[in-house]
């Protein structure tokens, strides 16, 4: 329900935006801290461009050391959008599909996401983000009159791709993700208590739907509590399992 309410208010934003009205789009995208964050910031700060969005990003990084990254399951308009362009794929029926892309080739595409968030923030640093600028799906979806090349490709990838592989933006492109994942790493250095999801060990019967189920490709039985910092805190793995759903049914009875 949070995901569509947020939809919703996205959709809103865009239509605002497309009617002509004032503003561009990184006013509302908490990205900005990086694409704009460091602009200019060689010859001091005072030179930051959409200040509001930028307080947003950041506020958006601290609070996910302590929450993790649930602005990417329940707030991040593109990731609901990956959901529900997913579940029109009959393939995603059979939770064992997670698209054509191996595991080990999973295992270092999943790292790709940190290369681009470094590319937008040494462009944004050197103050040629326009490059970055032409590739970001927020300006290509919210300005269609200006989309480049690059715009169209990252639309495809949202949208096309994301129907044959499940959050496949999330899982290897998206640099505000990387950047989430990174305030995690931080946070655990400074001992900073995150909320985690927990299963029972012991009440576990090793039927692995968590896993068939979660969207981030995370081996959830792993441990006692999911450490992994791409977990998005969808829920989906406790939805599925046997053994809670057996739980709540003696609840409500």
């Amino acid at each position: 329900m949070l995901q569509l309410f947020f939809l919703l208010l996205f959709v809103l934003i865009i239509l605002h935006l497309l009617v002509g009205r004032n503003g561009v789009a990184h006013d509302y995208c908490p990205q900005a801290a990086v694409c704009f964050g460091c602009l200019n910031m060689g010859q001091g700060l005072g030179n930051w461009m959409f200040p509001g969005a930028i307080i947003f990003g950041l506020v958006v990084f601290v609070v996910t050391m302590f929450i993790g990254r649930q602005f990417c399951g329940l707030i991040c308009p593109f990731g609901t959008i990956q959901d529900l362009i997913f579940s029109l794929n009959k393939k995603a029926k059979k939770r064992t599909y997670k698209g054509i892309i191996p595991p080990k080739v999973h295992r270092i595409l999943k790292y790709l996401k940190y290369l681009v968030l470094l590319g937008t923030g040494v462009s944004a640093w050197l103050g040629i983000n326009y490059i970055y600028m032409q590739a970001c799906p927020v300006l290509a979806i919210s300005h269609p009159q200006n989309i480049t090349i690059l715009g169209a490709v990252s639309l495809f990838v949202i949208i096309v791709v994301g129907f044959i592989v499940e959050r496949f933006w999330c899982l290897y492109l998206c640099p505000f993700g990387a950047l989430l994942n990174i305030s995690q790493v931080i946070g655990r250095i400074l001992h900073i208590p995150r909320k985690k999801i927990h299963w029972c060990k012991d009440c576990c019967i090793d039927c692995m739907l968590c896993n068939d189920y979660c969207p981030m490709r995370i081996d959830v039985p792993k441990t006692e509590q999911v450490m992994d910092v791409e977990c998005i805190y969808c829920q989906r793995c406790s939805l599925c399992c046997p053994i809670q759903i057996r739980e709540k049914r003696k609840l409500n009875k």
